[in-house]
């Protein structure tokens, strides 16, 4: 037996509440609420793997694996601008 989902379990109590207005509007704004910590934390997690990144490799193994993500998953890459190194290498001119 799985476990179900926040938003599996917010449905059913939105099926539970459904007569009442106060009841779904907290409802709501807890499902809000919970969306956006869920956002933080992805957010958070996103920028620790950056700086994990950021540290263990050289701006040139950097621009291979960015290419190579590219290449390899450009379902992530939509609506980014490919990046120059000479424009990211600090003090480059």
């Amino acid at each position: 037996m799985t476990t179900p989902t926040i938003t599996q379990q917010i449905e059913s109590l939105r099926l539970l509440i459904r007569g009442s207005k106060p009841a779904t509007d907290a409802l709501n704004a807890l499902a809000e609420s919970i969306e956006l910590m869920e956002k933080r934390y992805a957010d958070r997690e996103v920028l620790r793997l950056g700086d994990v990144v950021r540290r263990s490799l050289t701006p040139e193994q950097f621009y291979d694996a960015q290419r190579a993500s590219m290449r390899e998953s450009p379902q992530l890459w939509v609506n980014v601008l490919p990046i120059k190194e000479k424009d990211t290498v600090m003090g480059a001119d």
